[in-house]
């Protein structure tokens, strides 16, 4: 690893598609109250690697200032594809998967519900299971960062760039509904296993109210959301120890069973947990996901 300035670290690696660079640095102390994590990647060598991007309940925006990337959404969406160079996925309850283009240069993060809503101020379920090209969300201002990301002479450039970006309407953002936070939160440190009936009980709504809110703020209704964060949690447990039997892992996550783990993961990944373990152990050390 090799660092840029006092802030910014660059790691080379090299997987088989050819030498890539990732770039890492602490976000503006405003972006990571709000949960913000980010970093930069670039390909050296043109590829076509493709790439499973697993179901999450945060929202994913991608910066690209090389060559693009063919992304295929969730079957939901009847399984179309696209191009993009710069693009924003919302929450989704099921797979993505990503294609190079040639070589790849983009600054990649991942945004909060919380953040993204401040962020963009649109209702979150016009983000969600599926990408928007950032063009069609922010105009020509999506052209004009990338623009200057290619330009910037190194990645502690384009990291400042970036905040600058983000924070300047986090600043303007004043509606924040804290009650459907609250709920989120909840609902998040438990992993997706707390009640959601409990839930609406203690916001003093009925569970039709919080639903609606919960499409606005959040993206996804909060059962589907509960989902998603159980194979969440479970993914988090396989990255930490790859000797957990998937007996124990469903049983940390509060599945029924083993077969109920296996058929709500195959259903939210697209593959099984075994699948999926293999697919991360071939990847080279200290790779990161894009998506």
């Amino acid at each position: 690893m090799r660092t840029v300035s006092p802030r910014t670290a660059v790691r080379r690696l090299e997987p088989g598609s050819g030498p890539v660079e990732v770039a890492y640095r602490e976000p503006h102390p405003r972006l990571r109250e709000l949960g913000v994590r980010w970093f930069g990647y670039r390909e050296h060598e043109a590829s076509q690697a493709t790439r499973r991007h697993v179901p999450g309940a945060r929202v994913g925006l991608v910066f690209g200032f090389g060559d693009g990337l063919r992304v295929t959404e969730p079957s939901a969406n009847g399984g179309t594809t696209s191009v993009h160079h710069s693009f924003i996925a919302g929450p989704h309850a099921t797979a993505l998967e990503s294609t190079s283009l040639g070589r790849l240069s983009i600054m990649q993060l991942e945004l909060s519900p919380a953040c993204a809503h401040a962020v963009f101020g649109v209702p979150l379920h016009e983000l969600s299971n599926g990408v928007v090209d950032l063009r069609d969300l922010i105009g020509r201002s999506a052209d004009e960062i990338c623009e200057r990301l290619a330009e910037a002479p190194d990645w502690d450039a384009r990291f400042t760039l970036l905040e600058q970006v983000l924070t300047a309407p986090l600043d303007q953002a004043r509606d924040r509904d804290h009650t459907v936070l609250s709920v989120w939160d909840a609902l998040r440190h438990s992993h997706g296993q707390a009640r959601i009936s409990e839930l609406a009980d203690r916001a003093g709504w009925t569970r039709r109210h919080l639903d609606r809110r919960f499409l606005d703020r959040i993206g996804l209704p909060p059962k589907t959301m509960a989902r998603v964060l159980r194979i969440q949690r479970a993914l988090d447990l396989i990255r930490t120890d790859s000797d957990l039997s998937w007996a124990t892992v469903a049983a940390e996550c509060g599945y029924y069973d083993q077969a109920h783990f296996n058929r709500e993961f195959r259903g939210i990944v697209g593959c099984t947990p075994t699948t999926l373990r293999a697919e991360w152990a071939a990847r080279p050390a200290g790779a990161v996901q894009l998506g």
